[in-house]
C-alpha cells in the first residue's frame, strides 16, 4: 500500500510540472508558432477516454492515444520545420530503457473526448525504435512529419496524431492538462530573403543578345528563390535562372549605362528588391557586318561571329569575286592581302580544281584584327570520253566514234597478241586498258589473244571520278592441227618406230607386265590428247592401263582446236604367266612344320583328337593361277570345305596350276591323335533321381529309393565313341542299361563307373545309392538317463515308415533333435519306443512343428500321490512330452500303447487301462484289448497309465461308507469306471432272470 501511495505522489508531482493549458495559438516569434493540443482520447483495451490526467494517456499492450491540433491559424506557405513535442512516462521499460512508439497522421477530425473509437490511422509519420529515457520526446526533423503538416494545413483546419506502441510494453502520454509536461507541435517558419548579389556589372558593347552578364545569389533561409526584374530598363534585360542575361545588343555611344531593380522571393512569397547598375565598355569593332560571293553559296550563312566558311563552284567557274561589308567604316579591309572597299567587289580570284582559301581580313581603328577564311571548292572536269582509239592488228566494226563504246575486231589464229592506242578528249582524264593505266596517245602493251572472244575494256577516268568504259570483243580464230609430235610407252617399244604421219603401231610384253602407260605429246599445244577416252595432258604419262593377257588394245586421239579429230593405235600382246606359286598357305587348326614358304612343298601338322576336321586356305602368288585341295578347285585366299581327319596320318594335296599351264603340288601330312576324352555325356538310373543332376564335372552322385526297390539299373553315356566303359567292374555299352544291381535296405550301395579313353586316360564316377528301411531299428547314445539316436538311423527310412528304439530299463528318456523331427514330420514315420515291460507308438504328425522333443517313460512303482498303484495287473508307467520347451499332453492323432501281462494272469480279457486323474484324483478307465500276452489301448492325452482287472471294482453307493479292513488291498475306490463295470453285471443278471421267467411260463403253457 505504501508503494502505490508513493507512485501515485510521483506522478502527481510529475504532471503538476505540465500545466499550461494549450487552448489557442502561442506565437513565440516571427520565424515560429507553437500550436497546443485542442483535443486527446484515450483507446484502452477497446475503451475510449478523454481521461488520464494524472496516470497519462496510454500506448503501448493494445492502447493508442489521438491529439488534435488546430492549423488555423497557420501560414502554411511559411513553413519550413514542424516539431511535434510528448512527454513519456512507462509502467514498464525492456533492458536498456528501449522502446518504441510509433506515430500516425490522420485528416479525421470529427472526434472529440466523447467519441467511441479512436481516428483512423492514415499514414505512417515516424517509426521511433528507441526514446532512450524517459521524459521528453522530440520529434524533429523528420521530412514525412512536415510535409504532412504542409498538406494538412492547405486542405484542413484541424490535424490528427494517431500514437501507438509496442504490445508488450505500458507506456503513457502526458495529457493536454498538465502544464509544461502538455503536448504541443511547433512550427518553424522561413525566414524573408535580406540581400541579393551579382557577379558581374560590366559587359562588352556589340556583344549579342543573350549573352550572360552574371550569376545572382540572395541571403535567405529558404533554398527555393526565384529571381525577376522589377524595373529600370528592363526591356533590355532578361533573367534566366539564376543568370542575367542580354536581350539587345548595346552600343556603348548609344547607351553606356543601365539601371534595374531585382527581386529575390522565396517560395512562401517573401522577397527582397535591390537596385543594380550595368556598365557598356567601349570597345571599336573589326567585324564584317555582311559577306557574299560572286558564284556560290556561303556555309554556314553569314554570322558577324563566324570566321569560317565554305562554298562549292562549278568545274566550269575559273574565278570568284568576294564582296565584304564592314561592320564598322572606320575600319580598313583587304582580301587576300589586297585592299577592298566595303561593300564593293574584290578582282577575279583565279580557282584551282579542288579546295582554294580566300583571307578577308578587318582591322579596326584601335587595332584591333579579325580574319575570316573562306574556302572555295572548285569541282573537277568530268570529261571522260575517247577522242581516238586504234588497234595493231585488223580493224574496228563499226569504225570509231567518241560516243560509241562497242566495237567487234576479227584476227587469224596466228595473231596471238593486240596492242591498243586510246587518245582522252581532256588531257586531265586518265586512260587504262584492261585495268592497265597508259598515256594518252600511246599503244597500250601486247594483249594475249586466246582462240575464240576476247574482251578488252578501255576505261576512261574523269577528274571528277566519272568513269566511262569502251568495249572490243576480239575474235581469234581457233588451230586445226591433230597431229602427236611423239608417242611414248612406259615398257616394250614401239613397232614400226614412231613418226607423225603413222597411225597404227604394235608392242610386245612379258607377262609380268600388268600395265602400260603412254605418253602423247600434241603439235599444236592449242590440241587436246586423250587415251583410251581418257583426257591427259601433253606430254605427261596417261594412268597405268591394265593390260590382259593376250592382245589389248590402245587408241590414242589427238582433237585440233577447231574440233578437227586424228587416232593412234597401240596392240599391246601381253604373254601368259608361268607362275604356279602359293604366297601363302593357311589351315584353321594347328601349325605347318616347317612354317611356311613358297619354296618348299612338303609340311607336317598335328592336331589334337577333338579335331576332327581341317580346312585349307591357299593363296596363289598370281592372281592368273588356280589352285585345288585334294582335287577339289577352290578360290584363292578362301577356306576349303572341312576335310575328315583320321586318327592317325591323313595326307592332303594341294595343287596350283599356272596360266600356261605350268603345276606346282604342296603336300600336308596331318597326324590327328587319338582321343583323350574320358567323360561322360549323360547318366541315366532306372529309379530314383541322382542327386545333384548329372553333370560332365561332376564325378559323384547321391540317390534314395525306397525300400520295395531291392535293385537298379544304370545307363551310362560317354562323350567319345572311341572311350571304353566299365560299371562295378563289368565291361558295359554306352547307352545301355546295366543287368540288375542289388541294393541292400537300410545301406549306402556304391555303384563305380570308369571310363578309359582312347589313348587310356581314366576317369571315376560314383552313385552312392541309400536304399530306405520301412523299420529302422535305432541305435541309441546313452548320457546319463537320456538317450539319442543318430540322423542316419533316420535319415534312412521311407515314407509312412517306422523308427523303432529299444530302451533299456534304466533309460527313462528318448532325446530327438529339431532336424530330426523335421524329416519325421515331412515323412510322416511312426515313432516306436519299447522298454521292458511298456511299448508305445506315437505319430510323428502329432507334432505340428519342427522343434526338438524328448519323451519320458518312467515307471511309477509307488506314489503318495497316486493311490492303489499297488493293485495294477502290470507296470504303472508316467508318460511326457516336451516339445520345444512346451508341454505335449494332447494329441490329434492317437497314442498305442501296449503293456505286457504275465503268464501267469488267469482272466486276462478282463484286463483293461486306466490312467490316474490328479483332478478327480481317481482312476480313469481308457481302453482295453488283450493280445498275445498284451493289454493294448489308445490315448489322446498323456498322463500315468496302468492295467487293472476290472474285478477288483466293487460299487459304493453315494453316501455309504467304505470300511476299511484287511480286503481293502484286493479292492478299488467306486469311479466312473467300475460303476459302469457294475451296470453291466446288473444288466447281464437282470436278462438270466428274465430268461428264466419266460422259460418257466414257457413249459407252464405247454
Amino acid at each position: 500500500m505504501r508503494k502505490k501511495v508513493s507512485i501515485i505522489m510521483i506522478a502527481t508531482l510529475l504532471f503538476g510540472l505540465l500545466n499550461p493549458i494549450f487552448s489557442d495559438s502561442i506565437v513565440e516569434a516571427s520565424e515560429n508558432v507553437r500550436l497546443d493540443v485542442t483535443h486527446n482520447l484515450e483507446y484502452r483495451n477497446g475503451n475510449t477516454s478523454s481521461t488520464g490526467l494524472n496516470n497519462g494517456l496510454q500506448i503501448g499492450r493494445g492502447s493508442e492515444t489521438a491529439l488534435k491540433f488546430d492549423l488555423s491559424t497557420v501560414d502554411v506557405n511559411r513553413i519550413k520545420d514542424v516539431e511535434l513535442r510528448v512527454y513519456v512516462s512507462g509502467s514498464a521499460l525492456p533492458p536498456g530503457g528501449s522502446s518504441f512508439i510509433n506515430v500516425w497522421g490522420t485528416d479525421d477530425d470529427n472526434w472529440d473526448e466523447g467519441s467511441a473509437s479512436i481516428p483512423d490511422k492514415e499514414q505512417l509519420l515516424v517509426e521511433r525504435d528507441n526514446i532512450g529515457s524517459l521524459g521528453d520526446v522530440l520529434f524533429q526533423g523528420e521530412s514525412d512529419l512536415t510535409n504532412f503538416i504542409k498538406r494538412s494545413a492547405q486542405e484542413n483546419e484541424f490535424v490528427t496524431f494517431v500514437f501507438s506502441g509496442h504490445n508488450d510494453l505500458s507506456l503513457h502520454i502526458s495529457h493536454r492538462d498538465r502544464g509544461d509536461r502538455a503536448p504541443y507541435l511547433k512550427i518553424t517558419y522561413y525566414e524573408p530573403p535580406t540581400d541579393i548579389s551579382l557577379t558581374n556589372h560590366e559587359i562588352e558593347e556589340f556583344q549579342p543578345s543573350g549573352t550572360v552578364v552574371g550569376s545572382l545569389s540572395a541571403d535567405a533561409d529558404d533554398d527555393q528563390i526565384s529571381y525577376s526584374l522589377q524595373s529600370g530598363d528592363v526591356s533590355d534585360f532578361i533573367i534566366e535562372g539564376n543568370e542575367l542575361r542580354t536581350a539587345s545588343e548595346f552600343d556603348y555611344e548609344d547607351q553606356s549605362t543601365y539601371d534595374l531593380t531585382i527581386r529575390a522571393m522565396d517560395s512562401s512569397g517573401q522577397y527582397y528588391d535591390k537596385n543594380f547598375q550595368i556598365d557598356v565598355n567601349y570597345t571599336r569593332s573589326a567585324d564584317l557586318e555582311n559577306l557574299e560571293l560572286s558564284e556560290g553559296t556561303l556555309n554556314p550563312d553569314f554570322d558577324t561571329n563566324t570566321l569560317s566558311y565554305t562554298a562549292h563552284v562549278e568545274n566550269e567557274m575559273d574565278s570568284v569575286q568576294v564582296i565584304p561589308t564592314l561592320r564598322d567604316t572606320t575600319s580598313s579591309l583587304e582580301v587576300n592581302g589586297r585592299s577592298v572597299i566595303s561593300g564593293e567587289a574584290s578582282e577575279g580570284l583565279p580557282l584551282e580544281v579542288g579546295e582554294n582559301p580566300i583571307t578577308i581580313e578587318v582591322t579596326a581603328q584601335n587595332g584591333d584584327e579579325k580574319t575570316y577564311t573562306l574556302t572555295v571548292d572548285r569541282a573537277p572536269s568530268s570529261n571522260a570520253d575517247l577522242s581516238n582509239l586504234q588497234i595493231s592488228e585488223g580493224e574496228l566494226d563499226p569504225e570509231f566514234d567518241a560516243e560509241t563504246t562497242n566495237y567487234e575486231v576479227s584476227v587469224g589464229n596466228n595473231t596471238e597478241t593486240l596492242a591498243i592506242t586510246p587518245t582522252v578528249d581532256d588531257e586531265t582524264a586518265i586512260v587504262s586498258v584492261n585495268g592497265s593505266e597508259f598515256p594518252s596517245g600511246e599503244a597500250s602493251e601486247n594483249l594475249p589473244l586466246e582462240v575464240g572472244e576476247n574482251a578488252i575494256t578501255v576505261e576512261v577516268t574523269a577528274q571528277n571520278g566519272d568513269e566511262k568504259t569502251y568495249t572490243l570483243t576480239v575474235d581469234r580464230a581457233p588451230s586445226s592441227n591433230a597431229d602427236l609430235s611423239n608417242l611414248q610407252i612406259s615398257e616394250g617399244e614401239l613397232d614400226p618406230d614412231f613418226d607423225t604421219a603413222t597411225s597404227d603401231y604394235e608392242v610386245s610384253v612379258g607377262n609380268n607386265t600388268e600395265t602400260l602407260a603412254i605418253t602423247p605429246t600434241v603439235d599444236d599445244e592449242t590440241a587436246t590428247v586423250s587415251v583410251n577416252g581418257s583426257e591427259v595432258p601433253s606430254g605427261e604419262a596417261s594412268e597405268s592401263m591394265a593390260l590382259e593377257v593376250g592382245e589389248n588394245l590402245i587408241t590414242v586421239e589427238v582433237t585440233a582446236q577447231n574440233g578437227d579429230e586424228k587416232t593412234y593405235t597401240l596392240t599391246v600382246d601381253r604373254a601368259p604367266s608361268s607362275n604356279a606359286d602359293l604366297s601363302n598357305l593357311q589351315i584353321s587348326e594347328g601349325e605347318l612344320d616347317p612354317d611356311f614358304d613358297t619354296a618348299t612343298t612338303d609340311y607336317e601338322v598335328s592336331v589334337g583328337n577333338n579335331t576332327e576336321t581341317l580346312a585349307i586356305t591357299p593363296t596363289v602368288e598370281d592372281e592368273t593361277a588356280i589352285v585345288s585341295v585334294n582335287g577339289s578347285e577352290i578360290p584363292s585366299g578362301e577356306a576349303s570345305e572341312n576335310l575328315p581327319l583320321e586318327v592317325g596320318k591323313n595326307p592332303i594335296t594341294v595343287e596350283v596350276t599356272a596360266q600356261n599351264g605350268d603345276k606346282k603340288t604342296y603336300t600336308l601330312t596331318v597326324d590327328r591323335a587319338s582321343s583323350s576324352n574320358a567323360d561322360l555325356s549323360y547318366l541315366d538310373v532306372s529309379e530314383g533321381t541322382l542327386q545333384p543332376d548329372f553333370q560332365k564335372d561332376m564325378k559323384e552322385y547321391n540317390m534314395l529309393v525306397n525300400y520295395d526297390v531291392d535293385y537298379l539299373q544304370v545307363t551310362a553315356f560317354t562323350d567319345s565313341d572311341d572311350a571304353e566303359l566299365k560299371i562295378n567292374g563289368q565291361t558295359a555299352l554306352s547307352g545301355e542299361g546295366t543287368d540288375r544291381i542289388s541294393l541292400e535296405a537300410g545301406a549306402v550301395n556304391e555303384v563305380d563307373i570308369t571310363v578309359i579313353a582312347e589313348d587310356l586316360t581314366i576317369q571315376n564316377y560314383q552313385i552312392n545309392v541309400t536304399r530306405l528301411l520301412q523299420r529302422s531299428v535305432a541305435a541309441i547314445e546313452i548320457d546319463g538317463q537320456t538317450a539319442t539316436v543318430s540322423d542316419r538311423d533316420i535319415m534312412i527310412i521311407e515314407e509312412n515308415g517306422i523308427l523303432s528304439i529299444e530302451l533299456p530299463e534304466e533309460i527313462n528318456h528318448l532325446q530327438l533333435s529339431e532336424d530330426q523331427i523335421e524329416y519325421l514330420i515331412a515323412q510322416n514315420i511312426n515313432i516306436e519306443i519299447m522298454k521292458p515291460g511298456i511299448k508305445m507308438s506315437l505319430p510323428s504328425s502329432n507334432f505340428n512343428t519342427a522343434l526338438a522333443v524328448e519323451i519320458s517313460i518312467e515307471k511309477i512303482e509307488s506314489s503318495d500321490s497316486i493311490d492303489d498303484i499297488e493293485l495294477s495287473a502290470g507296470t504303472v508307467y508316467q508318460f511326457s512330452i516336451d516339445h520345444g520347451g512346451q508341454i505335449l499332453d494332447q494329441f490329434d492323432y492317437g497314442v498305442e500303447l501296449a503293456f505286457d501281462i504275465s503268464d501267469e494272469e488267469t482272466n486276462p480279457e478282463l484286463l483293461n487301462v486306466y490312467y490316474w486323474n490328479d483332478e478327480l484324483r481317481d482312476w480313469e478307465y481308457v481302453d482295453g484289448e488283450y493280445n498275445d500276452g498284451k493289454i493294448l489301448a489308445t490315448t489322446e492325452h498323456f498322463s500315468t497309465f496302468g492295467v487293472f482287472n476290472s474285478s477288483v471294482f466293487q460299487e459304493v453307493d453315494e453316501g455309504q461308507e467304505v470300511e476299511e479292513d484287511k480286503d481293502k488291498e484286493s479292492t478299488l475306490p467306486r469311479t466312473a469306471s467300475s460303476t459302469y463295470n457294475w451296470l453291466a453285471i446288473g444288466a447281464l443278471l437282470m436278462l438270466a432272470g428274465l430268461c428264466m421267467i419266460l422259460y418257466r411260463r414257457y413249459k407252464i403253457m405247454k
